[in-house]
């Protein structure tokens, strides 16, 4: 545990770094670049937010022991450089890993070529938060009349309209 609690000490004095950030940031790239970008990934989801909460405690609570026995900190003092360090780690590790996969999925994904609302090709959300308002049918006409017959509505989905645009009976 001594040792541990060491290495945490040490691996926190490099986060404030440009070294600590870079190696983050890369940590970030690297992990969309070699794992994240095959498979369908978004089905593991409630395992991957489980695991996110399960490793967030360890870490919270080894920062934490690491800022009071090592460090000499008091408790409340303690508690404000853990939830400090742990932003910084989320914003160093998350920004660059969500920022690979923005640019992968607008200029580097096969269906890159089709058009359609770019958000579209970014997040799921964004078709969520427009079938709250209208029915997906009417979106899908709105999206075919503004882009054509074959459009981008997804990170990895693409919709043809096939036939005459008669209205149905």
């Amino acid at each position: 545990m001594y040792g541990l609690l060491q290495f945490v000490v040490l691996a926190l004095d490099e986060l404030p770094t440009i070294k600590g950030v870079l190696t983050l940031g890369a940590l970030g790239i690297v992990t969309h670049r070699l794992y994240f970008i095959r498979g369908e990934h978004h089905l593991q989801a409630p395992t991957y937010l489980k695991l996110w909460m399960l490793s967030s405690a360890a870490l919270i609570s080894t920062i934490f022991v690491a800022e009071v026995h090592e460090l000499g900190a008091n408790a409340s003092q303690a508690a404000l450089d853990t939830f400090r360090t742990f932003g910084l780690l989320g914003l160093f590790y998350f920004g660059p890993l969500f920022t690979s996969i923005v640019v992968y999925r607008l200029f580097e994904h096969r269906l890159r070529h089709f058009k359609g609302p770019r958000l579209a090709a970014v997040s799921k959300f964004w078709h969520l938060w427009k079938v709250l308002f209208t029915s997906n049918n009417d979106l899908l006409d709105q999206l075919y009349h503004k882009y054509g017959k074959i459009i981008r509505t997804g990170m990895r989905q693409e919709s043809v309209r096939h036939g005459e645009d008669k209205p149905a009976r």
